[in-house]
């Protein structure tokens, strides 16, 4: 007797994603373990925010406020392009130092010797080391 292993829509447990399960288990009630391949497991990557800082002065800092993740969220950031000029393709250094001041703000503190803007992002996905 075949089972349905592969299914794209709603589980029984009421959950709508894409899911593979092992051979003789049906992927409507497989157990984590069970499955091959379950988006419920899997965190795709996401801005929770984003925005362009421009400082006014070689070293600053700025707050951005995030939703309560229950983790400290991923960061990353670029010299923005729009605000780009001959001095950022010399390789002009720019320190970023980024703290979680609590658990709904992300703290961003620069040395940029040219008050260059940066690009930044805050990720859905949890950091590990910090």
């Amino acid at each position: 007797m075949m089972v349905e292993r592969i299914l794209f829509g709603k589980r029984s447990e009421g959950q709508y994603g894409l899911y593979i399960s092992v051979p003789g288990k049906s992927v409507l009630t497989a157990s984590p373990e069970d499955m091959l391949l379950s988006t419920d497991l899997v965190r795709v990557f996401q801005y929770i925010t984003q925005g362009v800082y421009a400082p006014t002065s070689p070293t600053a800092s700025f707050d951005v406020t995030i939703p309560n993740l229950g983790f400290k969220p991923g960061f990353l950031w670029t010299v923005a392009p729009e605000f780009s000029n001959a001095q950022r393709d010399n390789g002009i250094p720019i320190t970023i130092d980024i703290t979680y001041p609590n658990s709904t703000t992300v703290r961003i503190n620069m040395a940029n010797e040219y008050q260059l803007a940066i690009s930044y992002g805050v990720t859905n996905l949890p950091i590990t080391a910090y």
